[in-house]
């Protein structure tokens, strides 16, 4: 999958299924930094994500302060040909950010095994060459 370098960052797309609808999320943040993804609530509304039973309030703490998101499992997230099923994702409040819609963290990154070539502005799991 091919990295767009902007403003200092490494941006890329994913897409989230839940409950029967799937949604793109774009101008997502890969962040090797960032111990948990995190996406914008706003940028999944076409899946009408409702609170259950078994989603989790959670502190997110970074350099520009903290605040809190949903954490809920979700029926799939894709990024760069790789699906991890019923993944762990959080929810919040990015609107701070113009621009930004999400943080791809290291719970998908090390799970896929990514492999980011800064080079050719790629990143794949591990094993795979694929642009």
């Amino acid at each position: 999958m091919r990295l767009e370098y902007r403003d200092g960052l490494l941006f890329a797309s994913l897409t989230i299924e839940h409950g029967g609808r799937t949604v793109t999320v774009d101008d997502v943040i890969v962040d090797t930094g960032a111990a948990d993804t995190i996406i914008d609530i706003i940028a999944v509304y076409p899946l009408q994500l409702a609170a259950d039973e078994d989603d989790v309030i959670v502190r997110m703490a970074g350099l520009g302060g903290f605040d809190y998101a949903v954490r809920k499992t979700v029926d799939a997230l894709t990024f760069a040909g790789y699906t991890l099923t019923n993944p762990s994702v959080d929810f919040g409040n990015l609107v701070g950010h113009p621009g930004i819609y999400g943080l791809l963290g290291m719970d998908i990154l090390t799970e896929g095994q990514f492999v980011i070539d800064l080079h050719a502005m790629t990143i794949n799991p591990y094993g795979q060459t694929r642009q």
